[in-house]
Order: C-alpha cells, then structure tokens, then sequence
C-alpha cells in the first residue's frame, strides 16, 4: 500500500498546485497593492514543480510495475511537460505560458488517480 500514499500525496500536491493556480490571480485582481513583484511566483511554481517530479515519477514507476498500461505513466508525463514548460526563461514574456500550467496539473492528479485505480483493479483480478 506505499504505492498508494505515493499516489494519493501528488494528488494533494496537484490539489494544492491548482488552488495556487486559481486564487493567485484573484488575490492579485482584489488587492493588487499587497503584491509589489507584480504577481511573479516563479519560486512557487519551480517548487511546486521540482517536488511534483520525483514524487509523480516514483508513483508512475511503482504503478506501471503492477499495472503495466504505459498509458498512464505517459498522461503524467505529457502533463508535467506542460508544467515544466512554465519554467523555460524565454516563456516568461509570453502571456499564456501560465495557461499550460494549471492543465499539467490536472493531467497529473488525472494520471495519479488512474494509477491507484488500475492497481486496484490488477490486485483484485
């Protein structure tokens, strides 16, 4: 049951991403003088995305020894690229690159509950 406190700490980890995500530009809408560096987290999201990285690959290697459906490891992969991608230097001056991150994310928690579930399911046949 490791496998499953692997998978289920992402999920919050993504949890936590998406709610970063969403409440950062409303706070920035409502109260734009509390953020002097004009709403730059790329700290936040380079943290978020460094300890998504270890933690989603040893859940996706874990879940992929018992389930072997290499689907599911990919979605997560396809979706920490989208993260990752916020963080290139010559992303930073185009407006949409935040747009990609907060899909990743959902990919991931997405990719991280299909690898529970498939565990279960190949336990359980």
């Amino acid at each position: 049951m490791a496998f499953k406190k692997v998978d289920l700490a992402a999920i919050v980890l993504s949890g936590l991403c998406v709610l970063h995500c969403l409440s950062v530009p409303l706070l920035v809408s409502f109260a734009p003088f509390l953020f002097a560096t004009g709403g730059d987290d790329q700290l936040v999201h380079s943290l978020f995305f460094f300890v998504a990285l270890p933690l989603s690959a040893l859940g996706f290697w874990q879940g992929y020894r018992r389930h072997e459906r290499i689907f599911i490891p990919a979605l997560g992969g396809v979706g920490l690229l989208l993260m990752g991608y916020d963080l290139q230097p010559l992303v930073h001056s185009l407006d949409h690159a935040h747009n990609l991150t907060l899909p990743g994310v959902l990919l991931v928690a997405a990719a991280h509950m299909l690898n529970i579930r498939s565990i279960r399911q190949r336990a359980l046949a």
